[in-house]
């Protein structure tokens, strides 16, 4: 059963104090999170059971269909949606063939491989840029499993390629920015870069959510962030 990662309240408070755009990451764990609950339960769906104050997030709403059109019927703010329509006319639709595909066997020596991990992590982010719902709709694989959750620790990533690699791994998951060692303003532009390609992945404006930064959401947050981490919460246990 494949999972979201989801920082610990620390960490999303490193992110606030660096003025990330916590906001708009927490929206793409709630669109992911919502995806997932219906890959993992497809009887339970994604929008269909979903509350109705996520199911009417324009945002929310709107990045489920363009990925998932057959979505649309279960929001009305979706199925009034010019823009949408408009795009998901545009679209051609893909079915991966991704080479990922084919690596699912190997052993965890293989994967550690300085050429092959850095291959994977160079075809996984093209992969998610020219088609998101590789990221729900990958076949069972230890190594993008653990890439998703969060899981590749620093003393594991290629000492010649490491900040290449780091910044490939923060437009999969924006929390690897804390790999950085470096200053703090240079790891904060890898959390920044992160954020918005996670945000772009999904057809969000990457300037949504910044009129949050700099402000804490998290110790008094206010009811849409309160249902965000809610609704990401309840589907990660």
């Amino acid at each position: 059963m494949k999972k979201i990662y989801m920082p610990s309240m620390d960490t999303l408070y490193q992110m606030q104090e660096m003025k990330a755009n916590v906001y708009g990451y927490l929206y793409v764990k709630a669109i992911e999170s919502i995806i997932l609950d219906g890959i993992n339960y497809p009887n339970k769906g994604m929008l269909k059971n979903a509350f109705n104050y996520l199911k009417e997030d324009y945002t929310i709403a709107t990045s489920i269909g363009r990925l998932y059109p057959e979505e649309v019927k279960y929001s009305v703010v979706a199925q009034n949606d010019v823009k949408l329509c408009l795009d998901l006319l545009d679209s051609k639709g893909k079915i991966s063939s991704s080479p990922l595909d084919n690596i699912s066997s190997f052993t965890d020596g293989v994967y550690e491989n300085t050429n092959v991990f850095i291959k994977i992590i160079s075809l996984l982010e093209e992969e998610l840029r020219n088609n998101p719902r590789y990221r729900f709709e990958y076949p069972g694989s230890r190594i993008l499993d653990k890439i998703f959750n969060g899981e590749i620790e620093k003393d594991n990533l290629p000492i010649l390629y490491r900040n290449e690699v780091i910044k490939a791994l923060t437009s999969i998951e924006p929390a690897y920015a804390f790999m950085k060692e470096d200053n703090i303003i240079r790891k904060s532009d890898f959390l920044d870069n992160g954020i918005s390609r996670y945000l772009s992945r999904y057809h969000i404006l990457p300037g949504f959510g910044n009129d949050y930064r700099g402000k804490d959401i998290l110790t008094e947050p206010e009811s849409n962030v309160k249902r965000l981490l809610r609704c990401i919460n309840t589907r990660n246990k």
